[in-house]
């Protein structure tokens, strides 16, 4: 309730329009009329809107200074091959969700796309090593298909890679990260670190945690930074740039830090783990020791390599 109340407007903001994409049946092709309306954003009209559209949303309006008109035509539970476009590279039948709740909006000009979950069903399964390249080649048709409706061969997109959740989705990520590097005019918001407040609320799913409002705001900074041009750090976070083995520990450096890697206890890294040439990893203990460098090691590694 704390967190609606702090996403909520006090009162009506002319310059952010709102439409959510009401649902239809899906007739088995792509549907051309819209169902909603836009509406002015208030308490009201956000309180039925997206809560992490609406927070970046608002962060774009506050950054840019003018009007921005925001669509949420999502809708829960689902898989990437329901929002897939008609014009795909592999020429598949579009998915039930594009018919009814995208392709009416292709005749919009579009600044770019938010997208938040969206691999339910087999694209969320844990996925190996082996396999985990077949995640980002989907994603990237997803992408393509859309960017061929809009007829935008560089239609941004900004995806929000899952949290750390009861089910291990590591290798979702690690996918995610992948389609983050190699797609272009593609951003990434990192979710990691936000975490269910189940003192609070004992029953709150890691994967629907409460607290939007970081999600909502790391989308917005990917846009200002990648759409926009802006010089400030972007929703990825710390990304890994090099792994450096010195003696008994290895050194890593990251990217994107802005001001310095920091962690948001005041303690030492957790959650790193080594391993020697053998591939068996032990828990590692960490160390901020610059800006952008961590150190790891472990008692149990005497030389690290992984």
């Amino acid at each position: 309730e704390s967190v609606r109340n702090e996403i909520l407007p006090e009162n009506e903001i002319d310059e952010i329009r709102l439409f959510t994409v009401v649902g239809q049946e899906d007739p088995g092709e792509p549907c051309y009329d819209a169902l909603g309306k836009w509406v002015v954003a208030s308490p009201e009209t956000v309180d039925d809107f997206s809560a992490v559209g609406y927070v970046a949303i608002k962060e774009l309006y506050d950054t840019l200074n003018v009007p921005v008109g925001g669509i949420d035509t999502s809708f829960g539970g689902t898989y990437m091959a329901q929002w897939l476009a008609t014009d795909n590279p592999k020429k598949l039948k579009s998915g039930s969700y594009y018919n009814t709740k995208m392709a009416p909006l292709i005749s919009m000009s579009i600044k770019g796309m938010m997208w938040y979950q969206g691999e339910n069903g087999e694209d969320r399964a844990m996925l190996s090593y082996s396999t985990y390249d077949s995640f980002t080649a989907k994603f990237e048709n997803l992408i393509t298909s859309w960017r061929n409706a809009w007829n935008e061969n560089d239609l941004p997109v900004v995806f929000v890679q899952l949290p750390v959740s009861d089910t291990d989705f590591s290798r979702v990520r690690l996918a995610q990260l992948k389609a983050y590097k190699e797609i272009p005019n593609v951003s990434m918001a990192v979710t990691v670190d936000c975490i269910p407040n189940r003192t609070l609320y004992p029953t709150e799913e890691a994967i629907h945690f409460h607290n939007k409002i970081p999600v909502g705001k790391r989308i917005a900074y990917s846009c200002l930074k990648d759409v926009y041009g802006y010089s400030t750090y972007n929703g990825a976070g710390p990304i890994l740039k090099e792994s450096k083995t010195e003696n008994d520990y290895i050194l890593l450096t990251f990217d994107n830090v802005e001001n310095g890697l920091i962690t948001n206890d005041g303690n030492a890294p957790k959650y790193f783990a080594v391993a020697g040439e053998d591939g068996k990893y032990y828990s590692a203990s960490a160390q901020i020791i610059s800006k952008d460098t961590v150190k790891v090691y472990s008692s149990e590694v005497s030389a690290p390599k992984y």
